[in-house]
C-alpha cells in the first residue's frame, strides 16, 4: 500500500487524515443538501420563495416601467432635435450617430443635444434592461422551486402530515 507523502496517519482511526477530512466534508455537504430539500419542500419553505418570487417580479415590473418613464421621454427629445436640425439645414440623416455636429453651423447645440441624449437613453436602456433580466430570471427561478417545493411537499414530509392529524 502506497502512502501519499502529505498524508499523516489518523492515531484512532487508523486512516489517513486526508481520507477522515474528506468524509467529514462529504459527510456535511450531504447533510446540508438534506437540510435544503427538507426547508424547500417545506410548506414555509415554498411560500416563501413563492412570495420572493412575486416581490422580484414586481421589481421586474417596475424596472420596466422606469424604462418607459425615463428612457422613452429622453430618446423622444433626442429626436426632436434631429429633426429640427434636418428642417434647418435641410439634409436628412440617416441616425442620430450619423450627424456631424460643426461648430460653425446654428445648428451646434442641437445636434450635440440629440447625441448627448441618444447617449444618454442607451446607457440608461442598457443598464435597466440588464436589472430587468436580472429581476426576471431570479423571479422565474424561485417560481420554479417554488413549485416544485410545493409538488415534492407530501413525498418529503409524510411523516409529519401523519403526526399533525392525529393530534
Amino acid at each position: 500500500m502506497q502512502r501519499h507523502r502529505y498524508c499523516v496517519a489518523h492515531p484512532l482511526a487508523g486512516r489517513y487524515v486526508s481520507e477522515v477530512m474528506m468524509s467529514g466534508f462529504i459527510k456535511s455537504i450531504d447533510m446540508q443538501v438534506r437540510y435544503l430539500v427538507y426547508e424547500l419542500t417545506s410548506r414555509s419553505g415554498y411560500v416563501t420563495l413563492f412570495k420572493g418570487g412575486l416581490a422580484l417580479a414586481t421589481l421586474a415590473l417596475i424596472t420596466l416601467q422606469q424604462v418607459f418613464t425615463l428612457a422613452l421621454p429622453l430618446e423622444n427629445e433626442a429626436y426632436k432635435f434631429k429633426y429640427q436640425i434636418e428642417f434647418e439645414t435641410q439634409v436628412q440623416f440617416e441616425s442620430i450617430e450619423s450627424m456631424e455636429c460643426k461648430l460653425d453651423t446654428t445648428t451646434y447645440v442641437k445636434c450635440n443635444q440629440a447625441k448627448q441624449h441618444k447617449a444618454l437613453v442607451s446607457s440608461s436602456f442598457d443598464a435597466l434592461y440588464t436589472w430587468l433580466k436580472l429581476f426576471a430570471s431570479l423571479s422565474f427561478i424561485m417560481f420554479a422551486f417554488s413549485v416544485l417545493g410545493f409538488f415534492a411537499h407530501p413525498y418529503f414530509h409524510k411523516y409529519d402530515a401523519l403526526h399533525s392529524s392525529e393530534t
